[in-house]
């Protein structure tokens, strides 16, 4: 039995996120490509050059931002490759592919970030039962470490470090790093800890109603709506998950601190991508520039 080129891209990736991610963008592609709709009914022997260009030129049409046309050329770039490693195209196709330029610019983003103020407010909302308990914790620890969706509800009780006040998030590409966090973030940490308990599994458990706690983690899912009810909540505008990331950038260049630094923090292989959380008004950079004197 011959194994799709597509699914042999997909068993290369490490995050489980990502083989999602990328399945659903492949049988995208094959739609457009074939009018298949799943990536295995492919027959991916027919992949060319001029095929990527008419599907990057497509997708432009649509209005669809560079960073998505991106991704779904790496994305092609990397079945191209397994296509060859497979002898079902030949090299001089896989090159041609591979020589595809990545499309420039870069759409401004749609995200929000909230000011402190609001992030108080925001976690505020939490009013003391179970289910707010943990919900508290979760706004608090998002925020405080900047952390993906994925990272967040993937958090095992093991990851967390009480007395130094860190955690162990494993990022993309299944590369773990040590997160540190502020001193209210821990002590909200601890009180959602007090009514969970100490056995091990997943950090942030789900609550059923009642305030029954079951064990077993939540989902990413799960964790959209509890973002959901809680800046409706609070009366603020809407936000999604990624918007706290987005608000912990955000705040810490508004603080000062180096975008190197935060671009550390956020777990970036690029500046350029730390660049796009910024959600900092016109006026930083007024205020700036009227800083600067002789």
């Amino acid at each position: 039995m011959t194994t799709s080129p597509s699914s042999l891209y997909l068993l290369s990736l490490q995050s489980r996120t990502s083989k999602v991610t990328m399945g659903s963008i492949l049988n995208t592609v094959a739609n457009k490509l074939q009018g298949v709709s799943s990536h295995l009914a492919c027959d991916w022997s027919e992949l060319s050059y001029e095929k990527v260009l008419m599907l990057i030129s497509d997708m432009k049409e649509e209005g669809k931002s560079p960073s998505t046309m991106n991704l779904y050329l790496a994305c092609i770039k990397g079945v191209a490759k397994s296509a060859w490693r497979s002898k079902v195209i030949d090299i001089e196709a896989m090159t041609h592919i591979q020589d595809v330029k990545r499309v420039k610019g870069q759409r401004s983003s749609k995200g929000v970030a909230l000011n402190t103020e609001e992030i108080q407010t925001l976690i505020s909302t939490c009013d003391g039962t179970i289910s707010s308990l943990r919900d508290s914790a979760l706004l608090a620890l998002t925020y405080s470490a900047g952390l993906r969706r994925s990272e967040l509800v993937n958090l095992q009780l093991s990851d967390l470090d009480l007395d130094e006040g860190s955690i162990k998030v494993l990022g993309k590409g299944n590369k773990e790093t040590v997160n540190y966090v502020n001193d209210k973030a821990i002590s909200t940490i601890k009180k959602w800890l007090d009514v969970r308990g100490s056995q091990e599994g997943c950090l942030f458990l789900r609550v059923r109603k009642g305030d029954k706690i079951v064990d077993s983690g939540i989902t990413g899912e799960a964790m959209s709506n509890i973002v959901g009810k809680r800046y409706t909540k609070a009366n603020l505008k809407r936000i999604g998950c990624h918007d706290l990331r987005r608000s912990f950038a955000t705040n810490l260049l508004e603080a000062g601190v180096d975008v190197f630094v935060v671009s550390k923090l956020m777990r970036h292989a690029e500046i350029a991508t730390t660049r796009t959380y910024d959600m900092r008004g016109e006026g930083s950079a007024i205020d700036a520039a009227k800083s600067l004197s002789f």
